[in-house]
């Protein structure tokens, strides 16, 4: 990883590891049961595979990341697969209880590197979870799934609206960083009820991983500068889980999931700028 330095914006300095704080791995792994989790990514050299910044998930030796985070097993692991495993990992039944899934260049709507096959790519990610059968051991996965689609920048384009100031409690670098030109967020799931918008204002990243954190019953959030402790909300206004499960209804795209399941297909990473 690069580091930018902040007088001259040379990048000069390489690090690796880049970073040594908690992440939601280390409280799933803290966690009693511990929570699974697995991460799909395009290969460990991309900018977007996270895990091989923290020190604590990369446990580099002559390196490189290796340890049990870095294989899929038993217990929690990074998987080093491509995005499109999470399909096949769909229909065996063989979902993680946390899943963050990267797409590759050609699916990741970046100006310059998209083939136009997002929206489908989102799609068919979707309908995986929405018509999969009951697994063996009883799971429905759109019953008991939800889907949280995000961008990682705004892609250059024009946005008229002014950001909102950050949190009292966040860091000072919130206001230069965290809030910013917006992303958009769709929640997906049973317990969400169609055409649901959210009007609230400084919702961030932080919200995701505040969700997670209470749908898994993780513990009072300690204070800290991390995004999780000065999220302005935890997304809780998207669902209503006092009501039964709705319908899962197919989300129609012009390609279906044999187009990412193509073993040929490239699998670039979307972004190392």
């Amino acid at each position: 990883m690069q580091l930018v330095n902040p007088a001259t914006q040379d990048e000069k300095t390489a690090i690796f590891p880049c970073f040594n704080h908690s992440t939601l791995a280390d409280v799933f792994a803290g966690a009693s049961p511990q929570i699974t989790w697995t991460y799909y990514t395009s290969g460990p050299n991309s900018l977007q595979t996270t895990p091989n910044s923290f020190e604590a998930l990369c446990t580099v030796v002559k390196g490189a990341c290796t340890g049990s985070y870095w294989t899929k097993g038993a217990a929690n692991g990074y998987v080093n697969l491509t995005p499109s495993n999470i399909l096949t990992d769909i229909s065996n039944c063989k979902l993680q209880q946390v899943n963050w899934v990267i797409p590759v260049g050609l699916e990741s709507d970046h100006a310059g590197l998209t083939d136009g096959s997002g929206p489908s790519w989102v799609a068919s990610i979707i309908n995986a979870i929405g018509t999969q059968p009951k697994c063996s051991n009883g799971e429905t996965y759109w019953d008991n799934t939800v889907i949280l689609v995000t961008w990682d920048d705004w892609g250059g384009w024009y946005d008229h609206v002014v950001p909102s100031a950050p949190p009292a409690k966040a860091p000072a670098e919130a206001a230069s960083y965290v809030y910013g030109f917006r992303v958009p967020l769709l929640v997906v799931s049973a317990y969400t009820p169609a055409g649901t918008v959210s009007n609230t204002m400084g919702l961030d990243f932080g919200a995701m991983l505040k969700f997670i954190e209470e749908i898994f019953n993780l513990g009072t959030i300690p204070p800290g500068d991390y995004a999780d402790y000065y999220a302005n909300d935890d997304l809780g206004e998207f669902f209503q889980f006092s009501k039964p499960a709705r319908r899962f209804q197919s989300v129609t795209a012009p390609l279906g999931k044999e187009v990412f399941l193509d073993p040929t297909r490239p699998q670039d990473p979307p972004d190392n700028d």
